[in-house]
């Protein structure tokens, strides 16, 4: 059989199965393509994902600029050494008689003092607040003395500027310098931080929050009351900066960024952490 235009039916047929074997080829190389290009659009993705990390989560901060210490229920006694010489300050207070220099340090701040503690008579502490080496324009320090068993000790209380908007309260107290049980102490005024921030957040979309004395640091220790019994558990209750952790099902890890408390979920899961044991009378015996 001939078409009219002279060309035989099996030519014909010949040519349109050419014609459908390159079709097919030609699909088959198209979406072989395709494939590769969603695999590398897929690889892009993730290294995307990798590069930018997890999503952080929110943390809120409320500074308290005093009363943190009776919040987190006790402090950590820190030393200040008089070792200084008398140039550390660029002026000092009127009639001091038997001056000590040194340098309370917080963090990367040193803030100048003088205890001044001519024999027989009261003792006077001076703290440079504003760290600007004049000792005569600060805040007055609260210092008191007090007997105990022919010994002299003082307690006090003062505060520093932390930042232009910021005011930290400080705990303070000296032990008599010629207690022989404090040999070591004798030229060490001891202080501890009594301001903080309150730091709020949330875990598989559950409230929490954690109290902080001080300024953090990498390492430092978060308390947090999981059960809301209004004590926290040293062993259950307590996060450690840098350190995965799994409370409510999901894994997160706290940092810091420029001096700022960071949450996001970690990046390899570990269990979830038992709630510490409740023993309340009346509950049932751990066995």
């Amino acid at each position: 059989m001939v078409l009219r235009s002279g060309l035989p039916v099996f030519r014909l047929y010949l040519f349109m199965g050419v014609l459908q074997m390159s079709r097919i080829k030609l699909c088959g190389k198209l979406k072989s393509a395709s494939g590769l290009m969603a695999r590398a659009l897929g690889v892009c993705a993730a290294a995307v994902a990798v590069s930018a990390g997890l999503p952080a989560e929110e943390v809120t901060e409320k500074f308290l600029s005093d009363g943190v210490t009776a919040r987190v229920g006790g402090y950590r006694p820190q030393r200040a050494v008089m070792d200084q010489e008398a140039s550390i300050a660029t002026k000092t207070p009127d009639g001091l008689k038997a001056p000590k220099f040194g340098y309370i340090t917080l963090g990367d701040r040193k803030f100048a003092f003088i205890a001044d503690e001519p024999e027989g008579e009261e003792g006077r502490l001076f703290i440079d607040a504003n760290a600007d080496g004049d000792l005569t324009n600060d805040p007055a320090v609260e210092w008191k003395s007090e007997e105990r068993g022919g010994l002299k000790q003082y307690t006090g209380r003062g505060k520093v500027q932390l930042t232009a908007d910021r005011t930290g309260a400080l705990g303070l107290y000296r032990f008599d310098p010629k207690d022989p049980r404090r040999a070591q102490l004798a030229t060490t005024l001891m202080f501890y931080t009594d301001f903080g921030s309150e730091y709020s957040f949330e875990l598989d979309g559950k409230p929490f929050s954690t109290f902080v004395s001080g300024a953090l640091a990498d390492g430092s220790m978060l308390p947090i009351d999981r059960d809301g019994n209004g004590r926290v558990s040293r062993r259950f209750e307590n996060v450690q900066i840098g350190s995965a952790f799994n409370f409510t099902g999901t894994t997160y890890k706290f940092a810091l960024e420029d001096g700022r408390l960071t949450l996001e979920k970690a990046a390899e899961p570990i269990e979830q952490q038992p709630l510490p044991p409740n023993l309340v009378v009346g509950q049932k015996a751990l066995t």
